[in-house]
Order: structure tokens, then sequence, then C-alpha cells
């Protein structure tokens, strides 16, 4: 934990306290019960979302992508336009697999869920893979949290001002590849509503 974590913790750790016996004796000991339990799972997402953002720094520090802006802040920019805990660590964490030395074995030992690690893969795109496999395993795949996060990846992907001199080799992948695909996936979410 950093710094700011602990000093986080201890102050989120004696509002607790003292709203706990306000809280006990106006509604008894089931109800701290169930507040305890809310909290844990509220601030332990906000260590999931720490520590994911240590990891991608330390892995994406550095590295630009194909407009010659940080990585970094394509990975935060499709975590911002999904919805749900889970599908923002997701988003976060599309790219890990693929593009770095990380392996699904290391996601779990640093705590993510099953749901998420699982969905990071189903983003992963195979070596040799051909990308309209890749797309259809994503859709075949029916995972709503992948399938959202992808439509995200390619909305970003697509927006042709993060490149500073498109050519029309960026126009041509755009429309050839990134389009129909995301059309594929818009449909397919479409359909499981």
């Amino acid at each position: 934990m950093t710094i700011l974590s602990n000093l986080l913790w201890m102050r989120e750790a004696k509002l607790l306290r003292e709203t706990v016996m306000k809280i006990k004796t106006q509604v008894g000991w089931y109800r701290v019960i169930h507040s305890y339990i809310g909290l844990f799972l509220f601030l332990g997402g906000i260590f999931m979302f720490e520590k994911t953002e240590e990891l991608i720094t330390k892995l994406f520090d550095g590295k630009l992508d194909k407009g010659g802006y940080p990585y970094l802040d394509h990975l935060h920019e499709v975590s911002n336009r999904v919805l749900g805990d889970d599908a923002k660590l997701i988003g976060l964490l599309h790219d890990t697999l693929e593009d770095t030395e990380m392996t699904r074995e290391d996601l779990i030992k640093l705590g993510y869920s099953e749901h998420v690690v699982s969905s990071v893969e189903v983003l992963t795109r195979k070596k040799g893979e051909d990308y309209p496999d890749y797309i259809e395993r994503i859709v075949e795949s029916n995972n709503r949290d992948a399938l959202n996060v992808k439509l995200a990846d390619l909305n970003h992907n697509m927006d042709i001002s993060r490149i500073k001199n498109p050519t029309l080799k960026d126009v041509d992948r755009i429309e050839k590849r990134y389009r129909p695909a995301y059309i594929k996936i818009l449909n397919k979410l479409e359909e499981m509503k």
C-alpha cells in the first residue's frame, strides 16, 4: 500500500469506528454487521483499482499508442467508457496479457477475480489469430463485460483525431477492420438485451 492509501485507510477506520458506535446504539448488531460488509466490499474495490493503476503504470509506462500518445491514456479511456467495477478493471487490464509478459496466473495471484481474468483472456488476441476470428471468438463468448470493453476499445481506436497525421492506411484500418468489428459486437450486445 502507498502512503496515501495508508492515510486514507486510517481515516476511514476512525470514521468507521465512530459510525459503528452510533449505529450500534440505534439499530442493533445485525445492521452494524451488514454495514461492515458493504464498507469492506467498497474499500476492496478501491484497493483493486489502486493496485490495477500501479500495475498498468509499471507495465505500460513510456509506451506510446499509434497516435504517439501515452498508452496509459488509451487504457484509461477504455475503462472510463464502460460501467461497473469489473468492467472498469477489465478495461484497464484489457491489453496486459497480449502486450506484456503478464500471464493469467499472474493476474490470479494479484487477487483479480476469475471473471475479470477470464474476460481479459477473452480480449487477448492469440498469436497468429486472424482478426475476424478474434472478433468472432469475443462475440461467441457471450461475456457481456468483455463485449462492452471491446466496444469501448474499438470506439477509441476509431477516433482518427488521435492520429496526428492520419494516412489512407489509418482510414483503411478503421473502415475495414475496426468498424465491421464494432458493428458486429454492437449487434451482439443488442441481441443479448
